[in-house]
């Protein structure tokens, strides 16, 4: 489904930001997320990818948190 293939195939980094403003950064590359979900990107006036939304990737988490909780009470339960 959606949300695992959202989930599976995020890749944290640490980075610095582009335009210098801050260095070593923890979270995703906009460009590799655009990719699984352009919903999830903030875009610029050029429209390139350039932040992330990260509060949209909470549902996203949530459900796949859920999922995992199920699997497990499965295996638990034989």
């Amino acid at each position: 489904d959606l949300e695992s293939t959202i989930v599976d195939n995020l890749r944290p980094v640490v980075f610095d930001k582009i335009d210098g403003s801050s260095k070593d950064e923890i979270g995703f590359i906009a460009e590799e997320v655009f990719e699984l979900s352009p919903t999830l990107v903030q875009m610029n006036a050029n429209n390139q990818p350039e932040g992330i939304h990260y509060t949209r990737l909470v549902p996203y988490l949530v459900s796949y948190v859920q999922e995992l909780e199920e699997r497990v009470r499965e295996l638990e339960n034989g």
